[in-house]
């Protein structure tokens, strides 16, 4: 059974978006957001593997929307659907990021066609290995996907960023700025205890379904992922076999 692709469909007329997400349901995973910003907060929430974009949105324009998902690291093509617009504004438009730009009107046809052409040309991009392997953790970040001891541990996005940091800092004390500087680059979506929150959630994953935790809080300095813990531990259940 093959796997359908995600997209999100950023369209603030919602009769206009449930008409495209039912037409596109053969074909595609179709998730909506009536908003510039709820399509944000999506992006930071779940993996797409295109954005469709309307750029008739009132509250960011085409070029903007395209600086702040890149800013946020979202790696999904995207795809602009327009009606008016000059050569000028194609050429701001792709050199900002866009993938691609489908004037209206078109045919459900040719925007099927759009979106395998953007896919087709993603996966046809190279991509350098990002597995690290170490001790009982795995972490694949072009999979976006992590295990302990064999088992698939479910992040959100901001929770692997939050991993995929202290991994690569492994065994190092990382402290709250350092990590609020890595994970996020806009500072208007922090609140007191952002870090603090994620922190846990992400410790709820990670540490508490196992029989002990490696995720440690050093008073007053940061965060560490103690990885020695790892190591100490399979030696005992060697030894436990034996």
């Amino acid at each position: 059974m093959s796997v359908l692709s995600r997209v999100l469909l950023v369209e603030n007329d919602q009769k206009t978006a449930n008409i495209l997400a039912i037409a596109l349901k053969s074909s595609f995973e179709t998730d909506i957001a009536v908003s510039a910003k709820q399509a944000i907060y999506k992006c930071d929430i779940y993996s797409f593997d295109v954005l469709v974009f309307d750029l008739n949105m009132p509250d960011i324009s085409g070029i903007d929307f395209c600086q702040v998902v890149k800013q946020r690291g979202v790696k999904a093509p995207l795809l602009f659907l327009a009606k008016d617009i000059n050569v000028l504004g194609k050429i701001k438009l792709l050199d900002s990021g866009a993938s691609d730009i489908l004037i209206k009107p078109f045919s459900l046809g040719e925007l099927k066609a759009r979106l395998r052409a953007v896919l087709r040309h993603r996966d046809e991009s190279p991509r350098i290995p990002h597995r690290v392997k170490v001790g009982g953790l795995e972490i694949d970040k072009n999979d976006h996907t992590f295990k302990r001891e064999g088992k698939l541990v479910r992040l959100r996005k901001k929770e692997f960023a939050l991993l995929e940091y202290l991994l690569f800092n492994a065994n190092k004390v990382v402290s709250r700025n350092e990590l609020l500087s890595a994970v996020w680059q806009d500072k208007d979506e922090l609140w007191t205890n952002t870090l603090d929150v994620h922190i846990k959630y992400l410790r709820d994953k990670l540490d508490r379904p196992f029989k002990f935790g490696i995720l440690e809080t050093v008073h007053g300095r940061g965060y560490k992922l103690n990885l020695s813990k790892l190591r100490t531990n399979n030696k005992k259940a060697i030894k436990g076999r034996v």
